[in-house]
């Protein structure tokens, strides 16, 4: 697109200055457009990458949560593994090297739940 100077559209009758302005002025609009046209492609490579990233995560968390144990222990029985631990830590045991079997353990814990003047709240949940 020409520019033309106050005398009238005649492109003839335009200055070289004139001739020269329309020029750059077009030139310089279509590679603006070009330009916009390659940032807005770019933009949406971008999104459409960072989306496949996103899910990517996504997956990976869910396969981690999968993989990692899920335990909930309640206040009360944290209490109790606590005094067990500290109980069965006396100076006087002298077979540090044995350790007790898990089973006996547990259901020491279980019986110290169900102890009438053991009581706990059912609102206070340690999540492990």
């Amino acid at each position: 697109m020409f520019y033309s100077n106050s005398s009238g559209s005649d492109p003839l009758n335009m200055s070289k200055s004139d001739m020269l302005r329309g020029i750059i002025t077009e030139k310089l609009s279509t590679a603006a457009r070009e330009i916009l046209a390659v940032v807005e492609r770019t933009v949406t490579d971008y999104e459409k990458e960072a989306s496949a990233f996103r899910q990517e995560i996504d997956r990976q968390r869910r396969q981690l949560e999968l993989l990692q144990p899920q335990v909930k222990l309640r206040r009360g029985d944290v209490e109790a593994v606590e005094r067990h631990r500290l109980m069965g830590n006396h100076p006087d045991d002298e077979d540090d090297d044995d350790e007790e079997d898990p089973v006996a353990v547990s259901k020491r814990i279980q019986e110290d739940l169900k102890d009438p003047d053991y009581e706990t709240s059912s609102r206070l949940q340690v999540n492990c």
